[in-house]
């Protein structure tokens, strides 16, 4: 992140603006306390090494921060650097609005949602995935072993519903921007589905192997707590939910407030009908340069 970060100011601090009392937009949705003060200190080393240069930061919420980066557009008053979501590179770029970007040495695989036409327009400087957490104390608690099929799964989650009022058995996403979708992606995916054809031409998601992948996850609904991905954390951290789909920060929140129950990550995420190999989405988020701003950079990948 560090390389990345420098490697993006210096260029746009380089991009033939006046370097007296300059000051550089960045937009960027990294805002949790646990995280705020990587950003700061990247922040501070640069001014420090580059006097006469300023940088704003600008915090963003998932809530709101796709609409702002629009009407900032829009208003032609964009940051000259922005943080985007892992699917919203195709939608900026399309419209003409980012700077084309040479990643030579990153890792093909990262780079796939920072492309739009065969090229690329942002940068990886995170990457993540969901996974399953399970609270083993209440499978125990039902007499159940961690699930490996979605009939399982869904048993399990019912059983634990049952224990009572204090009690669900699954985390399920209220409608928030961003996040309710990429909860179902995983179970569409491992029953065979996909959003959209091979060529890209025609949505899928009206297709059986769709419609049943949804109505399962409904089904856990049914069983389980419909809430926002914070509250289900906090929930599933009180050990009141018997299984959650969260990422890796779940974690390093639990470093600092322990659950109260014993949580296991399986090797495999939202098990499949026929254990087939099971899937999970990949989260790359993407820094990238308005296109009034800077020539295309070059970067080396982060060590």
């Amino acid at each position: 992140m560090k390389k990345l970060i420098f490697g993006l100011l210096v260029i746009v601090a380089c991009s033939g603006q006046p370097k007296d009392n300059q000051t550089i937009q960045f937009w960027q949705f990294w805002s949790d306390i646990n995280t705020k003060p990587v950003i700061e200190k990247l922040i501070s080393d640069f001014e420090s090494q580059n006097p006469g240069i300023k940088i704003k930061v600008t915090d963003l919420t998932w809530a709101n921060g796709h609409d702002k980066l629009v009407i900032s557009f829009a208003a032609h008053q964009p940051p000259d650097i922005m943080e985007l979501g892992s699917d919203w590179v195709a939608e900026f770029a399309s419209n003409d609005l980012l700077a084309e970007c040479d990643t030579s040495g990153f890792p093909e695989n990262y780079l796939y949602p920072a492309k739009w036409n065969g090229k690329i327009y942002a940068y990886p400087w995170l990457l993540d995935s969901r996974y399953l957490y399970y609270n083993l104390d209440l499978l125990h608690k039902i007499g159940a072993d961690i699930p490996k099929t979605w009939p399982e799964l869904l048993s399990a989650a019912q059983k634990i519903d049952s224990l009572g009022d204090d009690y669900f058995g699954f985390g399920c996403n209220s409608a928030e921007p961003h996040r309710l979708y990429k909860k179902f992606l995983p179970f569409l995916w491992s029953a065979g589905g996909a959003v959209l054809n091979d060529d890209g031409t025609h949505s899928e998601l009206a297709s059986h192997v769709a419609i049943g992948a949804l109505e399962f996850y409904l089904k856990l609904c049914d069983c389980g707590l419909i809430e926002s991905q914070r509250r289900l954390e906090e929930y599933f951290r009180q050990g009141k939910i018997g299984a959650i789909i969260s990422g890796g920060w779940l974690l390093d929140r639990f470093k600092k407030t322990p659950p109260h129950s014993n949580i296991r990550l399986p090797n495999s995420l939202p098990p499949t009908a026929t254990r087939a190999p099971p899937f999970s989405e990949a989260n790359t988020w993407q820094s990238t340069l308005n296109r009034r701003c800077a020539k295309p950079p070059k970067s080396s990948p982060i060590s």
